[in-house]
């Protein structure tokens, strides 16, 4: 019985997470949010009906939260690059973190070197943010950039992470030697491709951010509009919501409190469309005390 409780808890958190849905989320309609993570720490065996309609929703097989002998369908490390991305757009280091370990205790053979090096990456990402082991993570990063060409596909990613650790360290000029070299590579990117406009985007939101932090508001604001107008030239909402809240920010001493108020229910309503309920909550609670 402790076994499979272990199967299913383990199963049902990955697979929820895999899907980019909260406990409520899965739990409305079928049971109480509290049976789910009483599930997920396996202090809880469900009935079957619950469990039938969890894997109906979860769009898996009863078979995937028992068989031992199942082969899972997300142990190529492609599905974990997606569910990592997916934390990182939303800068939750600790589902970062417990994505990363699941994907290590499978223990499979990584033979791909771009493979290894991602994962050394979010290692680097998890040592920096959750840990707080700065040293280490630097060292990490300085290590696998100088391993990178150009043309990599993690190229740019890798130098965007690195050069905000050497800021958030106080490591000033070589974060200005940096984001220099990113700043030119950007303009030789293709941008028709989805990958390569996200890079662009985040680049470009991370740069107006520490604009921001050191208030340095014309060239912020100027970067922070045209990072939306590329955006919308683009069609696309990646970061849309965080650029909004750093219009928002920025603008608290010239813009009118309609205009902030416009900018970050704009936000909230990207950060509901994409199911990042940590911020939705998070704008609601600020708007709520302050308007």
């Amino acid at each position: 019985m402790e076994r499979r409780s272990h199967l299913l808890g383990e199963r049902l958190k990955h697979r929820r997470l895999e899907l980019n849905l909260t406990q409520k989320e899965l739990s409305e309609g079928i049971c109480k949010q509290s049976q789910i993570s009483r599930i997920e720490n396996q202090n809880y065996d469900p009935s079957a009906l619950i469990l039938k309609k969890l894997s109906v929703r979860l769009n898996v097989s009863m078979d995937y939260f028992f068989n031992t002998k199942l082969e899972e369908t997300d142990s190529v490390l492609k599905s974990f690059k997606k569910i990592a991305d997916d934390a990182l757009s939303q800068r939750d280091f600790s589902k970062l973190e417990y994505c990363l370990s699941l994907e290590l205790n499978k223990k499979q053979k990584i033979t791909l070197e771009e493979d290894l090096i991602y994962i050394e990456w979010i290692k680097a990402i998890v040592a920096f943010n959750v840990h707080k082991d700065i040293v280490k993570a630097i060292e990490m990063m300085e290590h696998l950039c100088k391993k990178l060409k150009t043309n990599d596909e993690y190229y740019l990613d890798f130098l965007n992470t690195l050069a905000l650790f050497y800021f958030e360290c106080d490591e000033i000029e070589k974060y200005k030697q940096l984001y220099k070299v990113l700043m030119e590579e950007i303009y030789k990117v293709d941008m028709s491709k989805q990958d390569n406009l996200h890079k662009v985007i985040k680049i470009r939101y991370n740069y107006a951010r520490i604009l921001v932090r050191n208030k340095v508001t014309k060239e912020a604001l100027e970067e922070i509009l045209e990072t939306i107008d590329i955006c919308k030239e683009n069609s696309s909402i990646y970061l849309l919501a965080d650029l909004y809240c750093l219009l928002a920010n920025i603008g608290d001493n010239f813009l009118s409190d309609e205009d902030i108020l416009m900018y970050y229910e704009q936000a909230k309503f990207l950060y509901k469309l994409l199911g990042n309920e940590k911020m939705y909550l998070r704008i609601q609670e600020y708007l709520s005390s302050r308007f």
